[in-house]
Parts: C-alpha cells; sequence; structure tokens
C-alpha cells in the first residue's frame, strides 16, 4: 500500500512594515485607523538572518524528506506486468 501524500502547503502573504524613526509618527496613526489596535513584534538585524537561515534549513529538510517518500513509494509500488 502507498502512503497517502499530504496535501499541498497553502501559504499566506503577510504585510511588512518597515518602520524608522522617520516614520513612526505615520506609522501608528496609519495602524490604529486601519486595525483599531497596535501590537508590536520586533526583531534585530541578526535575528532576521536567524529566521532566514531556518526556513532554508526546513526547505531543505523537506526536500529530503520528500526524496525518502518518493524512494519508499518506488519500492513499496506493486510490480507492473511487463507484456
Amino acid at each position: 500500500m502507498q502512503p497517502i501524500m499530504p496535501r499541498e502547503i497553502d501559504l499566506k502573504d503577510p504585510y511588512w512594515y518597515v518602520v524608522s524613526d522617520k516614520n513612526i509618527d505615520e506609522f501608528l496613526a496609519r495602524v490604529e485607523k486601519e486595525q483599531g489596535h497596535l501590537v508590536f513584534l520586533a526583531m534585530s538585524i541578526p535575528d532576521y538572518e536567524l529566521m532566514a537561515y531556518n526556513m532554508q534549513e526546513l526547505k531543505r529538510y523537506i526536500n529530503e524528506l520528500k526524496e525518502v517518500v518518493v524512494y519508499y513509494r518506488k519500492v513499496t509500488a506493486p510490480a507492473k506486468e511487463e507484456k
């Protein structure tokens, strides 16, 4: 019996704001007007680079895992009859 492949990933695009000391007041007014409330999530440049590295590691792992699944599908597939 062949393993069932998972459904495809359905990722959504987040919106990124670039905020500096020059546009902070405009940003605060815009977000409060559009969203009604304000929450900050902050990240340093080195941590952003670390997040990018982690995403590449996940991509590598998923690709390698996919190769393992393809191999086992081939190995466990019923033999095809030759004519």
